[in-house]
């Protein structure tokens, strides 16, 4: 979700318009979630949601499975495991 955020410090002269008022930034909306812009996290849309990449995976776990398995499934299996032969 997009979020403003107050940061003024109450600069003692005044305010000089230095931008900390009014910072717009995205926040996480998964679950428990507070991964932000702010922190540098990347953060993908998912129609009117904002997802860091875990959120991201966890809600699309499956089709991230089914993804990674034929993608890459026999290149784990040959690098991890020795292969069955006939004799």
């Amino acid at each position: 979700m997009q979020r403003v955020d107050d940061y003024c410090v109450q600069c003692p002269m005044g305010c000089i318009n230095c931008g900390r008022k009014h910072v717009s930034h995205y926040v996480c909306d998964g679950h428990n979630c507070e991964e932000d812009t702010i922190s540098g996290t990347k953060l993908y849309e998912d129609g009117d949601k904002h997802y860091c990449l875990k959120c991201l995976i966890e809600n699309y776990k499956t089709d991230f499975i089914e993804y990674m398995t034929y993608m890459y499934g026999e290149a784990w299996a040959s690098e991890n495991f020795a292969e069955v032969g006939d004799g």
